[in-house]
């Protein structure tokens, strides 16, 4: 069977969240339809003030709609959505708003791990929206997991360390069904770096298909001043949970670190105003949200409990278990 038939046979679903997204999602639905030569299952998650979803073009799709009942962070309205309308077929893709598609990346990327089962969880690579150069995230994902010349590379880039973010990722089904997605502890930012550490747990592999391209703007969702302050304290408070959860044992003295002296260091810079410091709300916020969670993350056993209830609650295994 080639590998076109393979994909035809086993389904793909793409799940794309609106967030005010009337400027991002149509771009991002038009592009989608070259991104595999196959029929894909589209899921629109309307989020938040998205009129454009009446009118999208999606006659190229077998497409659902679902509606949050109330403004949720990415992890939530992800986990909303999987729930809700559950995929079809056994290639989980999730996909930004403000991305643009290029031709056959979703192709490359399940026949790339078609051809390597020890993969749980596939990248693209992402540039920025115009395409010009290397998304800044991304680059940073690669560098910090040692590829420096990944652009000159080719076919799959797999590695203990890496982390890829959220933006787009290609996943199993069956490590969807076996692990849960995101935490909505995140909120919103670092909840796609703790899947991979939590698909890196699991013994599965994780990597970049170097073939597969998506263009991404990152910050769509950043509209206002507000949501720059919110969008700062949660990735303050986000740093902190994700540091504490990376190494096995250890959490206490992890956290008083944090609390005595990376919470001093950053408000001593926000009240001095120095480069790249924070302000200093967005600094007392963040590290009010991580002693509010204190008694959960301190402990590893009452952290996955608590995961645990939240997958029972939101019936998460029951939604991979509808259909096929």
């Amino acid at each position: 069977m080639s590998e076109s038939a393979k994909i035809k046979r086993s389904g793909v679903t793409v799940y794309v969240i609106g967030y005010k997204g009337d400027r991002w999602l149509p771009k991002c639905v038009e592009s989608l339809r070259k991104a595999s030569s196959q029929r894909l299952s589209l899921v629109l998650i309307d989020n938040v003030d998205n009129p454009c979803l009446q009118n999208l073009d999606v006659a190229a799709f077998d497409t659902r709609i679902v509606r949050t009942p109330h403004p949720m962070g990415f992890a939530d309205a992800h986990n909303f959505g999987i729930t809700k309308a559950p995929p079809v077929g056994e290639w989980i893709v999730l996909l930004n708003q403000d991305t643009i598609s290029e031709p056959g990346w979703i192709d490359r990327c399940v026949e790339a791990m078609l051809a390597r089962p020890a993969l749980g969880l596939l990248s693209p690579c992402l540039l920025t929206f115009e395409g010009d150069k290397w998304d800044p995230h991304f680059r940073e994902c690669m560098e910090a997991a040692g590829f420096m010349s990944f652009p000159g590379s080719a076919g799959v880039l797999a590695g203990d360390s890496l982390d890829v973010t959220g933006a787009a990722m290609v996943v199993r089904r069956e490590v969807l069904a076996e692990l849960g997605l995101f935490d909505p502890v995140f909120e919103s930012y670092y909840e796609d770096y703790d899947f991979c550490r939590r698909v890196r747990q699991s013994g599965r592999g994780i990597g970049v298909c170097v073939d597969a391209r998506v263009r991404h703007f990152s910050g769509s969702a950043t509209v206002d001043r507000a949501a720059e302050r919110r969008r700062t304290t949660w990735i303050l408070r986000n740093r902190v949970i994700h540091d504490l959860r990376q190494k096995p044992g250890g959490r206490w003295h992890r956290l008083l670190g944090h609390l005595l002296f990376e919470f001093p260091r950053r408000f001593a810079r926000g009240f001095l105003r120095t480069n790249s410091s924070q302000p200093l709300a967005c600094t007392w916020r963040a590290y009010l949200g991580v002693l509010a969670l204190a008694t959960r993350l301190v402990s590893e056993r009452r952290d996955q409990e608590a995961w645990h209830r939240h997958l029972d609650r939101i019936a998460w295994r029951d939604a991979f278990e509808e259909r096929r």
